[in-house]
């Protein structure tokens, strides 16, 4: 008995990976003037994982900072955007990987990420990715994304799974 429960740990423990979230690009949709901009970021700027954010208008496009201290909720970011009035229309996060990873998914802050296009294994340093769930893209690209890997639920709540398929980016 003892001897199965150590296995078990053991299995479990390389899916358990020391990374931490950086910073993140959040692309959003539906703006169409300096104040519904800055409506955005102010709700951005109230979740209390957020070190920084810098908007670019231009792209309706907002880059920010994680604090190291906080967990970072993706959840949260969407729905901040949300009540803002807006939709999300692209995230992409980066993970810094503090010692290299073998493997085409993992498990950070209580969230299971599943890598759909594994590009470079291990993971290691410095690895951005898209998030490929369903109110994290424009429709049609969701449509076009759900083709590409149609094993994959990318349909599926992540609140009720907390799993979040991604695309590895270059």
């Amino acid at each position: 008995m003892k001897k199965t429960l150590w296995i078990g740990i053991f299995l479990l423990i390389p899916h358990i990976v020391p990374a931490q979230f950086i910073k993140a690009e959040l692309e959003v949709s539906g703006l169409t003037c300096s104040m519904c901009s800055l409506a955005t970021q102010k709700a951005l700027s109230s979740l209390d994982f957020v070190k920084d954010i810098q908007p670019d208008l231009n792209k309706n496009v907002y880059y920010f900072g994680f604090k190291t201290e906080k967990e970072v909720t993706i959840d949260a970011i969407k729905s901040k955007v949300k009540s803002a009035g807006f939709s999300v229309n692209n995230l992409v996060v980066q993970f810094h990987f503090e010692k290299p990873v073998n493997t085409n998914s993992f498990d950070f802050q209580g969230n299971h990420y599943e890598i759909l296009n594994p590009t470079r294994i291990p993971l290691s340093g410095m690895v951005r990715f898209q998030i490929l769930e369903k109110d994290y893209l424009p429709s049609g690209l969701f449509k076009k994304q759900k083709a590409l890997y149609p094993n994959a639920l990318l349909d599926k709540d992540p609140k009720a799974s907390r799993m979040y398929h991604l695309i590895q980016l270059k």
